[in-house]
């Protein structure tokens, strides 16, 4: 389990932006349970970027398959309101092949965790944003722990990587 928040600790106040409920939900109560992170949940892009200006954060936190704008869209557009656009970005998404991973870092996140996840990996890839960590190589926590996935473009089924 996570570490329980320091003494004096500062809450990191988490822009979310998730197009299904059940996940906004669980990861805000993931995030929220541990007493180090305030979530402000949003179900699109255009919502974000509402509620973007109403207060600062310290993270954005973006599913990237969302209907009207996309996360990597939305990022951008959040990058040229935001008066800090340097605050760091962290996709959490399904797009779970290799070959995904270099645009989403192009479009300027600092990790990529993908779905589904495991909650004290997604509290742990997010403590080390927080502690200035950039994206690794792919990462043991950040892979699909379920098993293998099909590649559309394949017709075979490919192991984890």
């Amino acid at each position: 389990m996570a570490s329980p928040p320091l003494p004096g600790a500062t809450t990191v106040r988490v822009l979310y932006v998730e197009d299904d409920a059940a996940i906004r939900t669980l990861v805000r109560m993931v995030l929220e349970g541990t007493g180090r992170y305030g979530v402000t949940c949003c179900a699109s892009g255009a919502e974000a970027l509402e509620r973007a200006v109403e207060a600062d954060h310290d993270l954005l936190l973006l599913d990237v398959m969302m209907p009207g704008m996309d996360g990597i869209e939305t990022l951008a557009a959040l990058r040229a309101l935001l008066p800090d656009p340097s605050v760091p970005a962290v996709f959490l998404t399904a797009r779970s092949l290799a070959s995904d991973r270099p645009e989403l870092l192009a479009a300027g996140a600092v990790r990529i965790v993908t779905k589904p996840f495991l909650p004290d990996r997604l509290v742990a890839a997010l403590d080390e944003v927080m502690a200035g960590a950039q994206e690794p190589r792919p990462a043991a926590e950040d892979r699909n722990p379920v098993g293998p996935r099909r590649d559309p473009g394949q017709s075979k089924v490919t192991p984890p990587s």
